[in-house]
């Protein structure tokens, strides 16, 4: 039994034409669903990687602790026997969790890197761009020392900040599916993490795919930093700038799944592998005042795309509330191996409704939790320590489903009740990871992707 679990950073269901969007942004995802389940009604267990990642690899609300120690589905996949192995360069992740356990494979392209390696980190992440350009052009140019030399000069003085915050999605497919290769004949769960419709957008892609005019690093830089410090500024019109080079990074992304989906089908046979495709989160373009991903957690962030090919399954579409946390379950399940107490998912297969729960929001230094049934959006903002404030949004998503009018102080009955589905531990402070309070390269990548603006 093989699964490869893929996931993709800050993905919007709505963007995608398989959820009804008038751009094709991922055509991959129509390999998964051909013959596959389509959950339409799927949602992160928080808004961004800091939380979301270990949640859904460990299938606990907060996640964290298990991911570095277990149980998780890696502790649980690899004590059966299964060979594991994951792929991402999600430097968040990386700073929030020193180590991870269970992967007998871990890649995380030394994103968590110190201030010491930082020099070893940027020549690195040099070599695999210049080797990415030297595939594409003809080798006598990628070879000839002259090109080579005036690359490396230039590529150090325009300081490419899209390579130092991130692997792009090339480097990790061409790792993985050397891994696929080379495990052909195991049973194993691969997990895989792209990280290119990431802020900043628009760097990958040579030609972004929905951008008719050129578009520059420093363009891009100077729009990402201003719609992070000051989203109220960003005209209609760079606010459309920033969708197409975000649709174009989901476009880019999907070149890439195709090549990833090759390779299963060449190694261990698409049809007969667990196959599932999703996001840690959505992203925001300004619906709550916010672009990115910082803001409490509303549905723009919550809600992911959820695409699953599993050979023991028929090809349907489920309307029902999932959540990512039951994505372990149902890999453990895959693999006949027991479903450790402590996940708090169950089976994406089981048929019954359930409600969505999330914490977290990186525009706040107070504890945010939400629940999510359905009909009703509730969402808790905790006091600081010591205090007794609490701020409370309530809303009626059959009628409101963009979250605008807040009913909590006419429906307090309802408000209460949802409460109380709440997890209390996550109306109460983490000591969350505080990415002001990294430092040298670590630090460097964290203000690329916007966590530091």
């Amino acid at each position: 039994m093989r699964t490869v679990m893929v996931t993709v950073d800050a993905v919007r269901p709505d963007h995608l034409a398989q959820y009804g969007y008038d751009r094709d942004t991922m055509p991959a995802l129509d390999r998964v669903l051909d013959g596959g389940t389509h959950f339409e009604d799927a949602f992160a267990n928080g808004p961004h990687s800091g939380v979301s990642i270990p949640s859904f690899l460990t299938s606990q609300y907060r996640g964290r602790e298990a991911l570095a120690n277990g149980p998780s589905v890696a502790t649980a996949l690899s004590e059966a026997g299964v060979t594991t192995a994951g792929f991402h360069s999600n430097t968040m992740l990386a700073n929030e969790v020193e180590s991870v356990a269970g992967f007998d494979r871990f890649e995380d392209f030394d994103v968590g890197a110190d201030e010491d390696d930082h020099e070893r980190l940027e020549r690195s992440l040099s070599d695999r761009l210049f080797d990415a350009l030297t595939r594409v052009a003809a080798p006598v140019v990628g070879n000839w020392g002259p090109a080579k030399r005036l690359y490396e000069r230039f590529a150090s003085e325009s300081q490419q900040f899209s390579f130092q915050a991130y692997v792009d999605a090339e480097t990790v497919t061409d790792e993985v599916t050397a891994w696929l290769a080379d495990h052909a004949d195991d049973d194993f769960f691969c997990w895989v993490h792209y990280m290119d419709p990431h802020r900043p957008y628009g760097v990958d892609p040579g030609d972004p795919a929905f951008v008719d005019d050129t578009v520059d690093d420093e363009e891009i830089r100077e729009l990402m930093i201003r719609a992070g410090n000051h989203p109220e500024e960003i005209t209609r019109f760079e606010r459309e700038r920033l969708i197409d080079l975000y649709d174009s990074d989901l476009r880019y992304t999907s070149e890439h799944l195709d090549r990833l989906f090759d390779a299963v089908t060449d190694h261990c046979g698409f049809d007969e592998t667990l196959v599932a495709v999703t996001a840690d989160h959505g992203e925001e373009f300004r619906e709550h005042g916010h672009f990115f991903h910082r803001n409490r957690p509303y549905d723009e962030l919550l809600g992911v795309p959820l695409a699953v090919s599993h050979p023991e399954q028929d090809r349907e579409r489920v309307r029902k509330q999932r959540e990512l946390l039951d994505l372990a379950p149902t890999v453990c399940e895959f693999h006949d191996v027991s479903v450790p107490d402590a996940f708090e998912g169950r089976s994406l297969y089981a048929g019954a409704h359930r409600r969505v729960v999330a914490s977290g929001a990186l525009a706040s230094e107070r504890p945010v939790a939400a629940v999510r049934t359905g009909a009703w959006k509730y969402i808790q903002t905790g006091s600081e320590a010591g205090g007794t404030d609490v701020d409370r949004e309530l809303y009626d998503l059959d009628n409101d489903a963009a979250e605008r009018s807040n009913v909590a102080r006419t429906e307090t009955g309802l408000a209460d009740s949802l409460q109380e589905l709440i997890p209390e531990e996550l109306l109460v402070a983490d000591g969350e990871m505080a990415p002001g309070e990294a430092s040298g390269a670590t630090r460097e990548r964290l203000e690329q992707l916007g966590y530091l603006d």
